[in-house]
């Protein structure tokens, strides 16, 4: 995005995982036109290891956004992103 904001690169087209990535752009004074709200799905989820799973639920008593977040911020576990 910051190639693109800071016209560096201008490709043909711009496919973000969501809408803030375009606003964000718009914010920082880009000229984007939102062509479709939604090309395929996309359902988030998190995948870990049962080892890890039986952790945090005996630490934290469920897997929540909120516990999840904790458990990140106490280094307890590293999230990926793909």
């Amino acid at each position: 995005m910051d190639y693109i904001v800071s016209g560096k690169y201008q490709p043909d087209a711009y496919t973000p995982s969501n809408e803030l990535w375009g606003e964000m752009m718009k914010a920082q004074g880009s000229k984007v036109t939102l062509v479709e709200k939604r090309l395929v799905g996309n359902v988030s989820g998190v995948l870990m290891s049962k080892k890890k799973y039986d952790e945090l639920m005996e630490k934290y008593g469920s897997i929540n956004l909120k516990n999840i977040t904790e458990a990140v911020a106490e280094n307890k576990i590293a999230m990926g992103y793909t």
